[in-house]
């Protein structure tokens, strides 16, 4: 169950019902405590692939030069 604080958050990570997810697929990067995709189900989307990245934390990407130095 989503905290009355987080709701807020995870209905503006999904556009507030700007975008239309109806028969779509999507893509979920991360997800945390499953929020966005218990939010998302609402909307009737065709097909929803959530994709864990804790794993990032084993395997640390390369530092790109030139980025925020």
């Amino acid at each position: 169950m989503l905290a009355e604080s987080d709701i807020d958050y995870t209905r503006a990570l999904l556009g507030n019902g700007r975008e239309n997810y109806k028969d779509k697929d999507v893509l979920i990067l991360g997800g945390g405590d499953g929020g966005v995709l218990n939010e998302l189900l609402k909307e009737s989307p065709k097909f929803v692939t959530m994709v864990e990245i804790s794993f990032c934390n084993e395997f640390p990407m390369a530092r790109v030069e030139g980025l925020g130095d």
